[in-house]
């Protein structure tokens, strides 16, 4: 199909995170012409499988729009990635020059406030495998947290997660009470006997799979599910009140946890907002700036 048809531009945005990659392509007038979902894509975490997971998740948005692979080198992008510098991005060396026509690239988190505040100024929170807080005021970027999965991300999926599984093993061992986390932990890595061997391989989106279970524990009334879900709310408080001292008044809380821990913030000092829109509109627009 040419792509005459949808006008004399083409745009394609990306948001690449921790668990899952989305790319839109959308036409001159904004609409969407084709999406897809991939694999996790950080940067930081594995550069080489996360470039390939993008470039393919491209190509599948790129084939829903009912266009042909050469329509890539057509396109302007925008690239909202995981585990980039969101001040000062730059891509891994041994991605190579992009292969669209014009390109930007920014974290994952300037993607996010660009989608949810259009534009404008104000402060997002990603709660997703990892954590991130970024406010934007006059052009000044604040970035609060985010320094990747060994050191930082603390409240996140991949945070939840561990704790999940340290505190599995803890009940194992007998230093603490019963805990339904135990079983849990096994039916998500078959034995626990391979725990040890298991950890060293795990990725920050294999200890987010735990969420769901340690969410359904809290229900259930599971005394360490409750303490991990607490303290990661304490923890993106924190990240929330460290944007306040950026002069941001506003917050908008995306990500796939956002929606559970947003009503679950102590009062944090600013006005929490819904998003105007998602990351992918942030990288559309983003998209838009390469011309």
């Amino acid at each position: 199909m040419s792509s005459s048809l949808f006008g004399p531009r083409l745009f394609v945005g990306v948001d690449a995170g921790g668990s899952k990659t989305l790319a839109r392509v959308a036409n001159h007038a904004g609409e969407t012409l084709g999406l897809a979902r991939g694999g996790p894509a950080n940067a930081n975490t594995d550069p080489c499988a996360a470039w390939k997971t993008i470039l393919e998740t491209c190509a599948e948005a790129i084939a829903a729009a009912g266009l042909g692979p050469e329509a890539l080198g057509t396109m302007h992008a925008g690239l909202g990635i995981a585990g980039l510098d969101h001040i000062n991005p730059q891509i891994p060396a041994e991605w190579g020059d992009p292969p669209f026509r014009r390109w930007r690239v920014e974290g994952d988190a300037v993607v996010a406030q660009l989608g949810a505040f259009a534009g404008q100024d104000g402060a997002v929170l990603i709660v997703g495998t990892g954590t991130v807080g970024l406010s934007v005021m006059q052009g000044r970027r604040v970035v609060i947290g985010g320094y990747g999965s060994n050191v930082s991300d603390e409240g996140s999926g991949a945070w939840i997660g561990r704790e999940a599984v340290r505190r599995a093993l803890w009940a194992l061992d007998g230093r603490r009470g019963h805990t339904g986390l135990v079983a849990a932990l096994e039916n998500h890595i078959g034995s626990l006997a391979n725990v040890a061997a298991w950890s060293r391989i795990a990725s920050p989106a294999n200890y987010a799979q735990l969420v769901p279970a340690v969410l359904e524990l809290e229900k259930q009334g599971d005394a360490a599910a409750r303490h991990i879900l607490a303290d990661a709310a304490a923890h993106i408080a924190d990240v929330a009140r460290g944007l306040v001292r950026s002069g941001a008044t506003k917050l908008a809380i995306t990500g796939g946890l956002g929606s559970y821990f947003g009503p679950r913030l102590d009062d944090v000092g600013m006005e929490i907002v819904e998003p105007l829109g998602d990351a992918l509109d942030g990288a559309i627009a983003l998209a838009r700036m390469a011309q």
